[in-house]
């Protein structure tokens, strides 16, 4: 039986695999991994295909409608956040987020104005909110799962 060889970087006792170096060393010290560009023409497969992407703006829009009669049944058709008149269009707070099917359940869907949800929710601390105090009272009464969620922020928050 042939003896092996080894890597010739000092201190590894691995095999060599090419150029005298174990493919450790080959790899990762002596070339470094370089992801080849498309070439043109080239393209790449889509995440999501174009049915499936018509699909789901199909069922994202059936929730929000489904959501909003729901709402103004029940005397809610409000921004979540700061209580008053919503304009003809508001965006939409997903408590439970947008990952899978979670995008399409209406009942974790909240209408909001764009500047209550997006720059001030979203974008600043809760100190500098206004509305804050009026909206916990707010979802401890219509969502009691997003008001522990909140909680939990107010003590990340305060520490």
């Amino acid at each position: 039986m042939k003896p092996r060889k080894l890597c010739s970087v000092p201190g590894c006792n691995n095999p060599a695999f090419s150029h005298g170096l174990c493919q450790y060393h080959r790899r990762s010290q002596y070339k470094p991994l370089r992801r080849t560009p498309l070439k043109k023409g080239d393209t790449c497969i889509a995440r999501r295909s174009k049915k499936r992407q018509y699909e789901e703006d199909t069922l994202y829009q059936k929730a929000k409608k489904e959501r909003k009669v729901e709402l103004i049944k029940l005397g809610r058709w409000i921004c979540l956040f700061c209580g008053k008149e919503l304009p003809q269009k508001p965006t939409w707070h997903h408590t439970k987020g947008r990952d899978g099917d979670l995008l399409f359940e209406s009942k974790f869907l909240y209408p909001a104005h764009f500047k209550c949800h997006v720059s001030q929710y979203h974008q600043s601390p809760i100190i500098k909110i206004l509305w804050w105090n009026d909206y916990i009272e707010r979802i401890k009464v219509w969502d009691p799962e997003l008001y522990k969620k909140e909680l939990i922020k107010i003590d990340k928050a305060n520490e």
